[in-house]
C-alpha cells in the first residue's frame, strides 16, 4: 500500500509540486505548464509490485524453518513436511496449549531438535 501511495504521489506530482519545498526556475516553471501527461499504463510499477510480492512469498516459504501459523491446525499442518515432526508438534502444543511466548517456544523448539527422536 505505501508503494501504491508513493506511486500515485508521483502521479500527480505536477498537481502538488508547488507545496514541495524545492527551489525551481522560471523557465522550468513555464516548461511544467506545456507538457502533456501521458495515458501509458505503468506496466514497470506494477510489475515491480507483483516482484515484491513474489519475493515476500518466497522468503516466507524458504527462509524461516517454522512458522507457527494462524491456528493450531495450520501449525500441525506445517509439521508434516518438517525435518523434525516430533519438535514441530512440541513446537505448536507449546504455542498455542500452553499459550506460552514465541521466544521461549522456539528455544523449547531448538532444544528438541538436538533430542534424538525414536522412531
Amino acid at each position: 500500500m505505501l508503494m501504491a501511495n508513493i506511486y500515485l504521489l508521483c502521479w500527480d506530482y505536477e498537481r502538488i509540486r508547488h507545496i514541495v519545498p524545492l527551489k525551481r526556475s522560471n523557465a522550468e516553471i513555464s516548461s511544467t505548464k506545456k507538457k502533456i501527461l501521458s495515458s501509458k499504463f505503468p506496466f514497470a510499477f506494477f510489475g515491480g509490485v507483483f516482484m515484491i510480492a513474489a519475493l515476500v512469498i518466497v522468503i516466507n516459504i524458504f527462509i524461516f524453518e517454522i512458522r507457527p501459523g494462524n491456528s493450531l491446525e495450520e501449525c500441525t499442518n506445517g509439521c508434516k513436511g518438517n525435518k523434525y515432526p516430533k519438535a514441530c508438534n512440541e513446537f505448536c502444543n507449546c504455542i498455542y496449549n500452553q499459550g506460552k511466548p514465541l521466544d521461549s517456544c522456539l528455544a523449547e523448539y531448538q532444544r528438541a531438535k538436538h533430542i534424538p527422536s525414536t522412531r
